[in-house]
């Protein structure tokens, strides 16, 4: 970066390579490395200096040109600040690639929740029997679910308990629950819907839970569809079978679906971004917003100097301008000579 050779995107971006977590985030970090965020910037800032040329061509040549066309300008910074909102949603979306997030895994004693945590990670993590009440403990592992790195947590059964140790285990798992993004929340298809499904069910946040109606390979089934809607209204339902490795992939889809809701479409703008980049971004809205507002009602000059102060405030999200404390802030990361 010193030496001219990356500009301070770039920079960011071979910490996020260093870091990454999964394949998606290294893929965007390659991608930042490689130019693409520091491009799309030069191409708002593009936008921005042509407002700029509009006004100062009516301050130095009032006689040739006029008033400027305060349209034009409107519409050059609204052009701006739908892409900035573009930009600050792709970073929320690309955050979940970089941090991941926390899924629980949660039901009553013996429904497979420890056979569910085994097929993700792809090993025998938990112990598994047919005894209910087997996992006492929170047990967790680090997987990757669809590209997200996912902080999956196997939980203990729950359920009323005179065994103090196992209550301490319910106790952990319904603090595990209020902490998770998601819940998985399974039910055996061979004991029908409990009352202790259904104390369960109500410590769950429902437009953050996933069920899986697990043992379906099983000829005895005490739940159908019909049980379900009435018991569980508006919840995404999974008939599967973890041992059988039934409905499993459409478990993994959904879940990446639920974690991403809300964060925009996959393909829109995809862009990894620093908490500093963040910053600026939502400061350049603010200031885009303010400039919007005093369009036609403060002088030229006044004007000219606002469009030059946000061109300045952009301009540090590649490193043009950036200020000492916020070079020392990007390179303090990689922790160089500690």
């Amino acid at each position: 970066y010193l030496n001219g050779r990356l500009d301070a995107s770039q920079a960011e971006a071979v910490i996020e390579i260093i870091r990454a977590r999964s394949k998606k985030a290294l893929n965007l970090a390659v991608k930042q490395l490689s130019g693409y965020n520091s491009r799309y910037i030069h191409r708002l800032e593009d936008r921005l200096i042509q407002a700029a040329a509009l006004i100062e061509a009516s301050i130095d040549f009032p006689e040739e040109v006029g008033e400027p066309d305060y349209e034009e300008i409107a519409r050059l910074l609204a052009e701006v600040q739908h892409h900035l909102g573009q930009l600050l949603a792709a970073g929320k979306r690309a955050e979940i690639y970089r941090s991941g997030v926390k899924v629980v895994i949660c039901g009553k004693p013996n429904v497979g929740k420890s056979s569910l945590l085994n097929w993700l990670s792809g090993r025998d993590r938990a112990i598994v029997t047919e005894i209910p009440g087997t996992t006492r403990d929170i047990i967790e592992e680090y997987v990757n679910i669809k590209g997200i790195p996912v902080r999956l947590i196997d939980t203990a059964g729950i359920r009323k308990t005179e065994d103090r140790v196992e209550a301490i285990g319910v106790q952990m798992a319904q603090q595990a629950i209020s902490e998770a993004a998601l819940a998985i929340f399974l039910l055996d298809i061979t004991s029908g819907i409990t009352l202790e499904d259904e104390e369960v069910f109500h410590s769950l946040n429902p437009d953050r839970t996933i069920i899986l109606i697990n043992k379906d390979d099983l000829v005895e089934k005490q739940i159908d569809h019909e049980r379900i809607q009435a018991c569980f209204p508006g919840i995404p339902v999974i008939f599967g079978s973890v041992r059988e490795e039934q409905g499993l992939n459409e478990l993994q889809n959904r879940v990446e679906a639920m974690i991403l809701s809300g964060l925009g479409r996959e393909g829109e703008v995809e862009m990894l971004l620093s908490a500093r980049q963040q910053q600026i971004l939502q400061d350049c809205q603010e200031h885009i917003e303010s400039v919007s507002e005093i369009l036609g009602q403060v002088s030229l000059d006044c004007l000219a100097v606002e469009i030059s102060e946000l061109l300045e405030d952009m301009s540090e999200l590649t490193g043009k301008s950036l200020k000492a404390d916020a070079i020392e802030r990007i390179f303090r990361d990689f922790c160089i000579g500690k």
